[in-house]
């Protein structure tokens, strides 16, 4: 909540009602909780910020937005390195230890929900429960999903049924290796409208796309202007919502000190572009946001489009009913909704009756879209089929058999009934058969995805 003091003309997030708070150097003492563990999320490259405190928990009223932590247990960490495990309270990175029969589920806001289990106890259980916590309307885009370290710097991400017990995933092979996320699995058609109608959802959507941004995980498909652009936007809204800006200026130099560059980029980018060339390129993008005005970064025709089109959408939104942190966030959205991967999972599968290998992809713009891979005639296009999810269900395809990964089917038909669920507004059923009809095969075979 922001109060503003009439007195000053002044504005803050801290209660001017409750007790001062030193501006000099402090210190307190957290006990952690078993649900909500020490209640803040902080971040940043030589110093230690504090981005949020959670109602209630065990920070609030001790630690306050944009706090700066200079130790810990006694242990400095003005100095410490972003991947030291003194940086917090606890280890910034890798898989901490599992407890029994007790799932923890890592958020997009960096925080971290305990979940106690019995044999009974499903995904679907685990999904209602923190959307019930975090309060969240549009229940149809969230998913559990589990991700995979691959490497120091890529992780796979698998989503998970509903149906599955937590049992099951505590006793898989791979439970010391993975880690259980929630995340906003099924990209809307317009961001905007979701804006409307659940704030909160639209708040996750936006985190969880600056998590991918910086983690790489769209690394592939992003080019270097693209990455600049939304950094100098991210920077902007952090800016705005923190009230550090100055007559509409952003300090590049006091966001690189307190938070580091790394909070805005990904590493490859960091690793590969001088910093000097960066800076420039930052701050030539926050000049020109500034001189334009924040309707030049994101008008409204812009931010109002639906995913992945030219044309506007059924919302209207003018830059006077909106405030411009959201239009800054729906900006950021809407360049990284232009990615050939943002909501989208590609899947390689087999012809069964001609044995040809082809791309079956899941696109929340185009539906379901299945390539020929092969060579192309006269260096032509890749002849593909693509079915919109709105007439899925009144079509019927007698015959159409593919062969799919035995570890890729379930996520496969995840995809194709949260997108037509949320698209059309009621749920698909879905058979697959889970017999191969060949021994010793990895697959298994969808034999009626199409009703």
């Amino acid at each position: 909540m922001l109060h503003s003091s009439h007195i000053n003309e002044r504005s803050s997030y801290r209660d001017p009602r409750s007790p001062n708070i030193s501006s000099g150097l402090r210190r307190v003492v957290l006990e952690r909780d078993e649900s909500v563990g020490y209640g803040f999320v902080a971040a940043g490259s030589n110093a230690f910020v504090v981005q949020f405190v959670s109602p209630g928990g065990p920070s609030d009223g001790l630690l306050f937005p944009n706090d700066r932590i200079v130790s810990v247990n006694g242990e400095n960490v003005e100095k410490e390195s972003k991947s030291s495990p003194r940086r917090g309270a606890r280890p910034i990175a890798g898989f901490p230890p599992s407890i029994p029969n007790v799932l923890r589920v890592f958020l997009e806001n960096g925080q971290t929900r305990s979940f106690k289990y019995d044999a009974a106890t499903t995904v679907k259980d685990v999904c209602s429960s923190l959307c019930d916590k975090l309060q969240l309307i549009s229940r149809r885009h969230f998913c559990l999903g589990l991700e995979y370290s691959i490497g120091n710097r890529s992780s796979k991400l698998t989503l998970l049924e509903g149906n599955v017990t937590l049992q099951e995933l505590a006793s898989s092979r791979a439970s010391s290796s993975t880690r259980c996320v929630f995340r906003f699995a099924f990209v809307p058609p317009d961001p905007y409208a979701l804006y409307l109608e659940d704030p909160r959802s639209f708040e996750y959507f936006y985190s969880q796309c600056l998590n991918d941004v910086v983690c790489g995980r769209f690394a592939f498909d992003m080019r270097y202007e693209a990455c600049i652009r939304m950094a100098a936007l991210h920077m902007q809204q952090i800016s705005m919502d923190s009230h550090l800006t100055k007559e509409g200026r952003v300090s590049l130099s006091r966001m690189e000190k307190e938070l580091g560059l790394g909070t805005f980029l990904p590493t490859i980018l960091l690793e590969n572009v001088k910093r000097s060339e960066i800076r420039k390129h930052i701050r030539f993008y926050l000049k020109k946001d500034r001189m334009a005005g924040h309707q030049s970064a994101c008008t409204p025709r812009v931010c109002s489009q639906s995913i992945g089109t030219e044309e506007p959408s059924q919302s209207s939104m003018t830059s006077a009913s909106v405030d411009g942190p959201i239009l800054i966030r729906l900006k950021y959205i809407q360049i990284l909704s232009h990615l050939p991967s943002f909501g989208c999972r590609s899947f390689s599968v087999t012809f069964r009756d001609s044995q040809v290998d082809m791309m079956m992809q899941v696109d929340p713009r185009s539906g379901i879209v299945v390539r020929n891979c092969g060579k192309t005639v006269n260096g032509g296009a890749h002849p593909s089929i693509s079915i919109a999810f709105h007439i899925i269900s009144s079509i019927c395809v007698q015959g159409l058999h593919f062969l799919v990964e035995n570890n890729e089917l379930s996520e496969l038909v995840i995809h194709i009934q949260g997108y037509f669920e949320l698209q059309v507004g009621r749920p698909l059923p879905c058979d697959y058969s889970k017999e191969s009809g060949e021994e010793n095969s990895d697959h298994r075979m969808i034999y009626y995805y199409i009703y």
